[in-house]
């Protein structure tokens, strides 16, 4: 009985969120995704920038800027194709072409028809100039209901050099949507990622950061998401600034 009563209540939580799965996809967080993709047919363009602060360095230790092209195959399956570029000041290093990538993302179910809504990804790319070649799975959950919103990713960068090398990571968010146009949120990343000692052996350090993100949709093509994260952790950058604006072309 206490069972039955159980999934009784999520079904019923479910249909209530239900109302939120005609929204068009908005990146709500800089990021961590949410379960959503575009619809059939739906394109959009994504400039993406990040920019990393150590506090004991004068300079910008790192910049990340990308460009995204997004195309919705299905209603449940959509493909991106991206440019990445870089930039390390801390190493005289002009900004320049770091890799290509490509990414598929598919909603197991249409939104809201599950208690949680399921979305799997996998993203493989090619640094420019190297031999390495990568891979990264990922497992989206969330659910976005009335007002409120939340969701994690779990999920691995496979590196192949000769051999594979594999780094776990994990983020999580949560968002409130006080208005269409405007909505507030905090979110969190974290990776267990590879380090080299002072005695050069190879070890694992946690790295993670976390702060606010603000998301803004001035007209029904347009939407800018900041996010600023703090470090965490040691190996985190002590500041963190994110920037997305995304174009829709319907």
């Amino acid at each position: 009985m206490v069972n039955q009563r159980f999934w009784m209540t999520i079904v019923a939580i479910g249909t209530l969120c239900a109302a939120n799965s005609a929204r068009a996809e908005r990146r709500t967080f800089a990021e961590v995704y949410e379960p959503e993709v575009n619809g059939k047919d739906v394109m959009d363009l994504l400039l993406w920038n990040q920019l990393g602060h150590k506090w004991k360095n004068s300079a910008v230790d790192d910049t990340k800027f990308r460009i995204e092209l997004q195309y919705g195959l299905t209603d449940q399956l959509d493909m991106t194709v991206y440019q990445n570029f870089e930039q390390s000041p801390s190493t005289n290093q002009d900004l320049k072409f770091e890799s290509t990538a490509v990414e598929l993302r598919y909603l197991l179910a249409p939104r809201g028809e599950w208690p949680i809504d399921v979305l799997v990804y996998l993203e493989a790319y090619k640094k420019y100039s190297s031999a390495e070649f990568e891979l990264e799975p990922k497992l989206v959950v969330g659910k976005a209901c009335g007002k409120w919103r939340w969701t994690a990713n779990l999920f691995a960068e496979v590196e192949i050099e000769g051999s594979a090398e594999v780094t776990p990571a994990f983020s999580l968010a949560g968002g409130y949507d006080y208005s269409d146009k405007l909505r507030f949120g905090l979110e969190a990343t974290s990776e267990l990622a590879e380090t080299i000692t002072a005695r050069g052996d190879e070890s694992r350090e946690l790295v993670a950061a976390g702060g606010p993100t603000l998301h803004f949709q001035p007209s029904p093509k347009l939407f800018v998401t900041t996010h600023v994260g703090f470090g965490l952790t040691k190996g985190a950058a002590d500041l963190q600034v994110n920037a997305l604006l995304g174009i829709w072309f319907f």
